[in-house]
């Protein structure tokens, strides 16, 4: 299983009336097409937290230390593309 997180300190996810935008659902149909979870929260205290959770095929680990990495780097995940 592969786990990628990101988190931050800002103010939470709010609702952004009237703003047009497939952000966080193209990353929940992206994570599902791979028969992964996404986790989307707004911790007590503010911030956002994004866990992804991908299923490793065998002979997939190179393949998701790759995505990883450029993740990490700000890159698309090919594996999601």
């Amino acid at each position: 299983m592969l786990t990628i997180e990101v988190s931050d300190n800002g103010r939470g996810i709010l609702p952004a009336p009237g703003q047009a935008g497939f952000g966080l659902a193209g990353m929940r149909e992206r994570v599902s097409a791979l028969a992964g979870s996404l986790e989307i929260s707004s911790p007590p205290g503010g911030g956002t937290r994004i866990r992804a959770r991908l299923p490793i095929p065998p002979g997939g680990r190179a393949i998701a230390a790759a995505s990883a990495e450029s993740m990490a780097a700000g890159a698309a995940c090919p594996a999601l593309s």
